[in-house]
């Protein structure tokens, strides 16, 4: 990883205390079409969207009103600052010295905010769907 930490694993998802207010029930709220865009993104948020058309088999139109109505609904977070990274490193120091170098000696972040998990609970940051 040049620049960065031997060793080192990044992954990135919303904060959960900063996810809108708004309850949805997924399972009413999305059908078997948007639940497969859903996935799609989650696996890579950049797909395009010609691409998510073909697998879902829609056209490319409807796949952008769909992600449109899944963002306006509070499915998709999108534009705000605030997200989790995941950091694993093999040592603190490793850890110390990556942080560093991303946040506090970057001055685009006016802060940050790091919190420890001492056991893995879950290494997936993708959302169950029902």
């Amino acid at each position: 990883m040049p620049g960065g930490v031997a060793g080192a694993r990044l992954t990135a998802a919303p904060y959960a205390d900063q996810m809108p207010r708004k309850t949805l029930d997924l399972n009413s709220a999305l059908d078997r079409q948007d639940r497969a865009i859903f996935q799609i993104l989650q696996r890579d948020n950049k797909t395009p969207q010609r691409v998510i058309a073909e697998e879902v088999s829609l056209s490319t139109a409807a796949v952008q009103r769909r992600i449109a109505a899944m963002e306006a609904g509070g499915v998709i977070l999108t534009g705000g600052i605030s997200f989790v990274l995941i950091i694993v490193a093999p040592h603190m120091r490793d850890y110390e010295r990556l942080t560093r170098r991303l946040f506090a000696e970057n001055e685009v972040v006016k802060s940050y905010r790091t919190l420890m998990a001492l056991d893995r609970v879950k290494s997936d940051t993708a959302i169950v769907i029902p």
